[in-house]
C-alpha cells in the first residue's frame, strides 16, 4: 500500500519526477498541483494526465484540492455580487454551467460575458490570488524570453513563464518584483495584447535569472559576431 505522505508523480511539462504531497498548489480557480523543477501547474496538462493524477492521488490530496476550489469559487463569486458585476442568479447559473463543462468558475463568467478577461484578472488579484513564485530552480525558457524580448525583460524585470491560448484569449504567466509593476507594464505595447497572468518573485532570484538572460544574449551576440568574421 502507498504511503499517504508520499504520491510520486511524473511531471506532464519537464517529466521530473517528484512528490505531489509535497508539492504547493498553484491559486487558479481550479487549483492544481505545481512542479517544483519548472514551477508549470497541471492545469494546462493533458486532460488524461489530469484525470489520472486525481484519480489515483491519495484521499488527503483531493480534499485539499476540493477545499482550495470552493474557497476561491465561494471567495470569487462574493466578490463579484457585491461589486455589482454579477447577481446571486447569474453564479448559480454560472456554477451549474461549471458542473457540466468542468471549467473553472472565472472563465465560466467570462464566457457568459459578465465580465471580461481583464476584469477577471483584476478581481482576482483584490482576492490576494497573485502567488510568490521560486524562480531558483525555474528552467528559463529562451525561446518565450526572445519572443517576448530579451531588452523588454532586462528592462523592466521580468520573467515570462509560459504563454498559451486559452478560448480566444492570449494567456502569458509572468514573474515581477512588485504587484505595483502590473499597471505600467500592461500599457507596454510588447505584451498589450496578453492577458497577464503575474506571479511575485523575490527581488535577489529575479535579478539572478536577469542575469542569465543577459549571458544568454551576450553568447548570442559573440556567436553572430563570429559568423560574420568567416
Amino acid at each position: 500500500m502507498m504511503d499517504s505522505k508520499e504520491y510520486l508523480i511524473r511531471c506532464w511539462h519537464c517529466s521530473a519526477e517528484y512528490n505531489a504531497m509535497d508539492a504547493p498548489f498553484c491559486n487558479h480557480a481550479s487549483p492544481s498541483i505545481i512542479c517544483p523543477f519548472c514551477l508549470y501547474c497541471s492545469c494546462q496538462a493533458p486532460e488524461e494526465y489530469q484525470k489520472n493524477l486525481w484519480d489515483d492521488s491519495p484521499k488527503e490530496l483531493l480534499e485539499e484540492k476540493l477545499i482550495r476550489e470552493n474557497r476561491v469559487s465561494s471567495k470569487l463569486g462574493d466578490i463579484l455580487i457585491r461589486a455589482g458585476k454579477i447577481t446571486k442568479s447569474q453564479l448559480k447559473d454560472a456554477i451549474e454551467k461549471q458542473r457540466i463543462l468542468k471549467k473553472r468558475l472565472g472563465e465560466i463568467i467570462v464566457m457568459m460575458d459578465l465580465l471580461t478577461p481583464e476584469e477577471l484578472e483584476l478581481y482576482l488579484i483584490d482576492q490576494k490570488q497573485v502567488e510568490e513564485i521560486d524562480l531558483s530552480g525555474l528552467r528559463l525558457n529562451f525561446k518565450l524570453i526572445e519572443k517576448i524580448g530579451i531588452d523588454f525583460c532586462v528592462l523592466n524585470k521580468v520573467i515570462p513563464i509560459e504563454d498559451y491560448k486559452l478560448d480566444k484569449f492570449q494567456i502569458l504567466r509572468l514573474a515581477i518584483g512588485s504587484e505595483t509593476d502590473l499597471k505600467r507594464l500592461k500599457m507596454n505595447k510588447r505584451i498589450i495584447d496578453y492577458t497577464i497572468i503575474p506571479y511575485i518573485a523575490k527581488p535577489e532570484d529575479l535579478e539572478e535569472a536577469l542575469k542569465k538572460i543577459k549571458r544568454e544574449e551576450d553568447q548570442s551576440d559573440v556567436y553572430i559576431l563570429e559568423e560574420s568574421e568567416d
